[in-house]
């Protein structure tokens, strides 16, 4: 029961960091083209304009210093996403740690083996 436990609570814990790393991707893309959009540049992404699209629709588009502030917004909330799913990480590390089961051979002597040459000569024979 608690191998099956631990198994679920590793597997939630990654698909949660895979969210969030991708939210925060798809912030950041949304925030850089925000940047792109007020500097005028011509290298805007397709996924950057549509998420930018969402996240910026009631902010006008003539307002450059209010998209600015968007963008550091969402620059920021994105960093602050991949912090937090770095923090899940790592406790995705320590419950499987702790929950791994221990390996066999850890804990008892070897077992008395023979050697594969004859190691009583010295070459000579």
């Amino acid at each position: 029961m608690r191998s099956r436990l631990s198994t679920v609570l590793l597997v939630s814990l990654v698909v949660l960091v895979l969210l969030m790393t991708l939210g925060s991707a798809l912030l950041k893309f949304a925030s850089d083209d925000v940047y792109t959009a007020v500097d005028q540049g011509l290298g805007r992404s397709q996924i950057g304009i549509v998420v930018s699209g969402y996240l910026t629709s009631d902010v006008p588009p003539t307002d450059l210093t209010a998209l600015r502030a968007r963008a550091f917004e969402l620059a920021y909330r994105a960093e602050r996403a991949r912090e937090a799913a770095s923090v899940l990480a790592l406790a995705g590390l320590i419950v499987a740690l702790l929950s791994g089961a221990p390996l066999s051979g850890i804990g008892r002597g070897r077992a008395a083996s023979t050697p594969v040459a004859n190691t009583t000569s010295n070459g000579k024979t």
